[in-house]
């Protein structure tokens, strides 16, 4: 993935040398990844689906979305006709329920992610969870602390993938979930 450069987390992590820059870029774009999974793309990717039942809005999977590239029913392409939630990645028929006449069934091709720079935010939030796997794997990380409150038990050290300062910089971004 490699949306933060190396070089970023080799300064964020005190690291000067080049013997360990294979297995540090494997270990942030394991972090990216995790940080992915939660948030949408990070950068950039050309998503293409196919939505079934003729509702409004179209619910498109992977949020955010930069752009609407084409609606497709019936072999013919339009992007006429519908607005677009970026943030929510919900795609609305501007003639209300339906897909405005089209078919049942469309196929939607759009760019999800962000586009560059990532937000600051979130850059940080990878940085640290690059840190925290980078540690946890040497046996460096601080030890889980053992007072009995909340915030002490979440800003242990190891023994999960995300730390509470990762977890507070994603939250703005979180996708929410259907239960």
């Amino acid at each position: 993935m490699a949306v933060v450069p190396l070089q970023d987390v080799k300064d964020f992590l005190n690291i000067t040398s080049t013997g360990s820059d294979n297995e540090l870029v494997l270990t942030l774009d394991r972090a990216e990844a995790a940080i992915a999974a939660r948030v949408g793309p990070l950068s950039p990717v050309t998503v293409t689906e196919v939505h079934h039942g003729g509702r409004n809005p179209i619910v498109l999977r992977r949020p955010p979305v930069i752009a609407v590239t084409s609606v497709v029913a019936d072999a013919v392409t339009t992007v006429a006709g519908f607005d677009l939630d970026s943030e929510a990645g919900l795609l609305y028929s501007e003639f209300g329920y339906g897909y405005a006449g089209l078919p049942r069934s469309v196929r939607v091709t759009y760019q999800s992610g962000r586009a560059a720079p990532l937000p600051a935010d979130l850059e940080a939030a990878v940085l640290e969870l690059t840190k925290h796997l980078w540690e946890s794997q040497r046996g460096s990380a601080p030890a889980a602390l053992t007072g009995t409150g909340d915030d002490e038990l979440r800003s242990a050290g190891s023994g999960f993938l995300l730390p509470y300062r990762v977890q507070s910089l994603l939250e703005p971004y979180l996708r929410p979930s259907v239960t």
